[in-house]
């Protein structure tokens, strides 16, 4: 197996993964805010 093929998987994909979590976690509050 390819570890290094993981690893760079993993350093390209969690930054995306943190950036659209953060990204609905604002929009969620903004809708919130909107709401009330």
């Amino acid at each position: 197996k390819n570890i290094y093929f993981y690893l760079l998987f993993f350093f390209v994909l969690y930054p995306i993964i943190f950036s659209f979590s953060l990204f609905i976690d604002t929009l969620l509050f903004y809708i919130y805010s909107f709401h009330f």
